[in-house]
């Protein structure tokens, strides 16, 4: 069987374009025929949606001037990874931005949220970050596919926390 490289990128090694491209150059420059990469959010993301979450369920407003800043800073890395080609990534962004926006204003609207909706919220942006680094190696010519986690992994709310099914794991979702 050939190797299986697995390789984690943590939100320090995606800040922005220049370490998203320096990503990109490692996991390009590796020879095994079968990786899978795992990436974090670009540093501070998680916190900054955790934080945004929060502040709308406390009916604080001013959960919407670094949310805007975040989102800014992902269309910009898209257009500096991609340049003349980003239009399709930055119109995904914007949608992606705009649910979680939807989201985070009902939240606002009713002072809070249900059980597991700050952990969605918070997980979009590893969700962005594997965009971005896809969509620059594929821009590269680099022949990867991108795995949407929420594809293929289940995840059940039990008494003492959330559980994986073993028998779920890598099935798709429908």
């Amino acid at each position: 069987p050939a190797p299986l490289v697995v390789q984690k990128f943590g939100g320090s090694s995606l800040a922005d374009a220049a370490r998203i491209r320096h990503v990109a150059q490692l996991v390009s420059a590796r020879t095994e025929q079968t990786q899978v990469v795992v990436v974090s959010a670009m540093r501070g993301v998680t916190d900054e949606l955790l934080a945004s979450a929060a502040a709308a369920a406390r009916g604080q407003a001013h959960w919407r001037k670094p949310f805007e800043a975040l989102r800014r800073r992902h269309i910009d890395t898209a257009r500096e990874l991609l340049g003349a080609a980003a239009g399709p990534t930055c119109e995904w962004l914007e949608g992606r931005f705009g649910e979680v926006a939807e989201t985070i204003n009902a939240i606002a609207v009713l002072r809070g949220a249900g059980h597991g909706i700050g952990e969605a919220i918070g997980g979009n942006g590893e969700i962005w970050s594997a965009h971005l680094l896809h969509a620059h190696l594929r821009a590269h010519g680099a022949d990867y596919a991108l795995l949407d986690p929420r594809e293929v992994l289940v995840v059940r709310h039990e008494e003492l926390g959330a559980a994986v099914p073993g028998d779920e794991i890598g099935r798709p979702r429908r």
